[in-house]
């Protein structure tokens, strides 16, 4: 079945190869080889380049640095409200709550005289 093309030469073969340096390249190995490298890259749609990277770092002074490390929590802090949270063995999880609550009688099956 001829395949026709404009403005080209056709060539329909099972394989096509080049010498290079004494030794027989399949072309088409080597077009495969690129769709496995084009895969393996990042998108650039979600990925920061070199330049806007480097232009993002060199914004930051030591000032802005120091005014997000002292929003950060201050360890004393987090100790003193973990103390405050009950301890796990001495407390009921959402699941055995609901386990022991599916035992009772419900509202509406409760008359009431």
């Amino acid at each position: 079945m001829p395949v026709i093309l404009s403005n080209s030469k056709d060539i329909v073969a099972n394989s096509v190869s080049v010498i290079q340096d004494d030794a027989l390249i399949d072309l088409g190995d080597g077009l495969m080889g690129v769709g496995a490298a084009l895969g393996a890259k990042a998108n650039q749609i979600t990925t920061y380049t070199k330049l806007e990277t480097n232009a993002l770092v060199d914004a930051l002074s030591d000032v802005t640095v120091a005014e997000q490390l002292a929003m950060k929590a201050n360890i004393n802090d987090v100790t003193t409200a973990l103390a405050l949270k009950a301890d796990k063995a001495t407390t009921y999880t959402k699941t055995n709550v609901d386990q022991l609550l599916d035992t009772k009688a419900n509202s509406t099956d409760v008359t009431t005289s």
